[in-house]
């Protein structure tokens, strides 16, 4: 086992990781551009039945990924929904960034007088 909790076997002198062997001998080949997620969340698992195989983003979207946590977001903390003019990509709420830009100026007038 590695540090970050995968299985490795020693197979005719090379080492491999233990799920990706399982999931290829029920299943085939791992085709190059896609890896395998783990169903069960459980990285030492070898169960075939508990591995698809997937593309990149799906699987770091399904994880506990800080990705994953910031996709998941459906509202800024102030409780702003992130839709329409307010999801111009990313996490960032352009409502609370136009509040805090009026009062600045306000702020700003206010201290000139």
């Amino acid at each position: 086992m590695n540090g970050r909790g995968y299985g490795y076997l020693s197979v005719d002198n090379r080492t491999v990781q233990a799920y990706k062997l399982a999931y290829e001998w029920k299943h085939g080949k791992i085709p190059k551009e896609l890896e395998i997620d783990h169903l069960c969340k459980n990285t030492l698992c070898v169960n075939p039945d508990h591995l698809e195989v997937v593309t990149r983003r799906t699987n770091q979207l399904r994880g506990n990924t800080f990705t994953a946590k910031n996709v998941a977001k459906t509202h800024c903390p102030k409780g702003h929904l992130y839709s329409g003019v307010n999801n111009q990509g990313g996490r960032i709420c352009h409502i609370c960034i136009r509040e805090w830009a009026k009062n600045h100026r306000r702020k700003k007038c206010l201290a000139r007088l």
